[in-house]
């Protein structure tokens, strides 16, 4: 397996660890993204799930949510060509009356864009959002100098990857991601603000490798560590949900936008 889909099998331990999903469960997933059917099984067998105790969401949801049906934000499905030539899907929202105005496209169903995991390529994925950039600095209604992007979970790991790939890119903030390759982040020109969940030692093991490489490229960059929230965190629809971590993270990332793209500093 590449790094891209160890990751996404190690999340799924984690949910079979947290006592989330059943040693079935895990199995299959694991071996959707790639792993041999020895190698899950090696994985199960070396953790013992002990279920964890979490408060329900769905009274708590993000003070910065937006309806689905805000008449203020207008959504649609877009496609660009990657670098490969092959049709990518994107899914893109913009201020009503900008006169954007993308063609739609019909979501697929979950279980189909779960069964194309296993195809990804970490390298090509993060190539398919760099064009999905190229995409945005195309479009007249969009300003390139104020690029930024975020991700979460295996969203956070591509953007870390896309830092390293577009110059167009002036700030990011990947959500609780692996590394990039530590060779290519002297490619890094956006400002970087790495935001990662206090419990999540899986993760944050490899932060003391990605500061050294930081540092001795000179990339602008602050890393974020939320005590007492677990990876997911920022995510107000699951179990992990941490209402102040998560508040907190998003102010963050706003501000660190705004002083890195020369725009206002939001009011809360």
């Amino acid at each position: 397996m590449d790094d891209l889909h160890q990751y996404l099998v190690e999340e799924e331990l984690d949910s079979y660890r947290d006592g989330w999903i059943s040693r079935r469960e895990f199995l299959k997933r694991a071996t959707l993204f790639g792993a041999t059917a020895s190698v899950a099984a090696a994985m199960a067998s070396a953790v013992v799930p002990v279920p964890r105790v979490h408060a329900a969401p769905a009274a708590q949801r993000s003070p910065f949510s937006v309806p689905a049906d805000d008449p203020a934000v207008v959504t649609d499905w877009v496609s660009y060509p990657s670098n490969d030539g092959v049709l990518i899907s994107g899914y893109l929202a913009w201020p009503a009356g900008s006169g954007v105005g993308p063609p739609t496209r019909e979501l697929s169903a979950r279980n189909a864009w779960t069964a194309a995991y296993r195809s990804l390529d970490s390298t090509q994925n993060a190539l398919d959002f760099a064009a999905g950039v190229e995409f945005l600095m195309a479009n007249p209604t969009v300003d390139g100098s104020k690029l930024a992007a975020t991700g979460y979970c295996l969203g956070g790991s591509i953007i870390w990857r896309l830092t390293t790939l577009s110059p167009y890119v002036r700030a990011a903030a990947p959500f609780y991601g692996s590394d990039p390759p530590l060779a290519d982040v002297p490619n890094i020109r956006a400002a970087v603000l790495g935001v990662y969940a206090g419990l999540d030692d899986r993760v944050n093991a490899s932060i003391p490798r990605l500061e050294p490489a930081l540092q001795a490229a000179g990339v602008t960059y602050r890393i974020n560590i939320y005590p007492g929230a677990d990876h997911g965190f920022h995510a107000d629809t699951d179990s992990d949900y941490h209402p102040q971590a998560a508040t907190q993270a998003w102010m963050d990332t706003l501000n660190w936008f705004a002083q890195y793209l020369d725009l206002p500093a939001p009011t809360f």
